[in-house]
């Protein structure tokens, strides 16, 4: 009989172990995906697009008749080209194509 409450017990410090590593894998893989999503009061130091300019993010909602051009347009600055613009925010946004839908939100990085 001790010999069974034994394993009993090892089982269950197993499964304490096994639980107690599932949650700071899942913790950690949190905090990797937080950290990467862009923050939209985040400034980042811009790659050479804009040379001594800071890449800030602004969250924007879709108006009926906006496009992503319109919205690359309102808020291109400097030297970075509206089509640019366009592209880093299908990459922020994760969109596949042009459609946009009115009501939604955007993160729309520019840069100062």
């Amino acid at each position: 009989m001790k010999k069974v409450i034994g394993i009993k017990n090892r089982m269950q410090g197993i499964r304490c172990l096994a639980a107690s590593v599932i949650v700071l894998v899942l913790a950690m893989a949190a905090r990797v995906r937080k950290d990467n999503c862009p923050n939209p009061q985040q400034s980042v130091p811009v790659s050479s697009e804009c040379p001594g300019s800071t890449r800030k993010f602004a969250s924007v909602q879709v108006m009926q008749g906006d496009t992503l051009w319109s919205i690359a347009e309102d808020y291109k600055t400097g030297n970075y080209t509206t089509k640019a613009l366009v592209e880093e925010i299908r990459q922020t946004n994760g969109l596949g194509g042009d459609k946009i839908m009115a009501g939604s939100y955007l993160i729309v990085p520019y840069y100062d």
